[in-house]
């Protein structure tokens, strides 16, 4: 169960992919609503296809992996939480995508009183710490924490966004659980999607979209892109046939 995120303020976007024991996608569905639809519509489709998927493999490992945006999380959640009630699932992994946590360790790094070459090595290490430990986020707040007492209260208040941000999240920064489970680590196939289901249909240049045909237009490239539309159509089009 991969994402829902909200990008750029004009919809939302949400994938499920089936992944092998790497994480790699072997297959991908694609969801997108406009901003001015209800978010649930998406993951209710997305629930849709991870009852049908558990249904078919009742053993699959199943995990959300997205930013850290609260809101994101609890529709999300809620989702699994239908499958958890009707008994088709019994519990999930969560992960915060590895490439939003690094670049906050970045903004957070550049803060302390270290050189460029010394900043880039700790980033080095602690990117490889992610990969071989599940306390290294504990090991990397620790780290933070003890550099916080010698900065300047400007840079002490920046730090310490970042420091209850890794606190509010650092359960989801377990990232070798996430891989022994075969799960990903990262929601690429969910930015891509927001690129090539919307970005590319939807937001040309001179493009204007009311708000039933802009929903109506990601419905049917959301549909393309999972190579679902023939079968759709082929559906649908029994409704258009003349007696």
């Amino acid at each position: 169960f991969r994402t829902l995120s909200e990008l750029y303020a004009v919809r939302y976007v949400g994938t499920v992919s089936v992944v092998d024991e790497h994480g790699q996608a072997l297959c991908s569905r694609r969801y997108a609503i406009a901003a001015c639809e209800e978010p649930t519509q998406v993951v209710v489709r997305m629930s849709a296809d991870i009852r049908a998927l558990l249904c078919h493999e009742p053993k699959l490992n199943v995990g959300i992996v997205q930013d850290g945006a609260p809101e994101m999380w609890s529709l999300t959640r809620a989702g699994l939480e239908h499958l958890r009630s009707d008994g088709v699932l019994q519990d999930w992994e969560e992960g915060i995508d590895r490439y939003h946590l690094l670049e906050r360790l970045g903004k957070a790094i550049d803060l302390l009183d270290l050189t460029p070459v010394e900043r880039k090595v700790q980033l080095t290490e602690w990117n490889g710490l992610l990969d071989t430990r599940d306390s290294a986020i504990d090991t990397i707040e620790h780290f933070l924490r003890r550099h916080y007492s010698e900065l300047p209260a400007a840079k002490q208040e920046a730090l310490w966004e970042h420091l209850v941000y890794l606190r509010n999240n650092k359960d989801r920064m377990r990232y070798v659980t996430l891989t022994v489970s075969g799960l990903p680590i990262g929601s690429g196939v969910t930015e891509s999607a927001a690129k090539t289901v919307v970005g590319r249909r939807a937001k040309n240049s001179g493009q204007r979209w009311s708000e039933p045909g802009l929903q109506h237009v990601l419905t049917l490239r959301a549909l393309h892109q999972s190579d679902r539309l023939p079968a759709v159509w082929s559906h649908l089009s029994r409704r258009y046939c003349a007696s």
